[in-house]
């Protein structure tokens, strides 16, 4: 039986940003993260890893909230909620003013990876 190999959050936007299209016909910040919840899902339904998508991704997530707060002085009001909606929400937030949504995300990703040290294999040592 094949095993099925399992890809980190960074990967996936690597892909996704090199071929929008591909993945959705509209590409927005909203399909974008619709996608990335339909992946979490099937990747949890149908992985026989023990290593949970989600909770593995969560360090992205958090530092990529912190990088997008620090640079739009942005403040993260609900701390309740998982690290991708808080960064879907600030994005959504910050495209309005603007006038700009998926390739906001596109260049902040970009950025991101530019300037903080993210190695998604070691993120629990973290």
């Amino acid at each position: 039986m094949n095993k099925l190999k399992l890809y980190n959050i960074v990967e996936i936007l690597s892909w996704i940003f090199s071929r929008p299209k591909m993945y959705f016909e509209n590409p927005t910040i909203n399909n974008l993260f619709r996608f990335i919840d339909g992946y979490y899902m099937s990747e949890t339904i149908h992985s026989s890893n023990s290593v949970n998508p989600i909770e593995r991704d969560t360090f992205f997530w958090k530092n990529f909230c912190d990088f997008l707060s620090n640079k739009y002085g942005k403040k993260i009001v609900d701390k309740d909620i998982g690290s991708r909606y808080i960064a879907e929400h600030l994005l959504k937030e910050i495209s309005i003013e603007k006038g700009i949504d998926f390739e906001l995300f596109i260049e902040n990703f970009n950025e991101f990876q530019i300037n903080v040290e993210y190695d998604a294999n070691n993120h629990l040592n973290c």
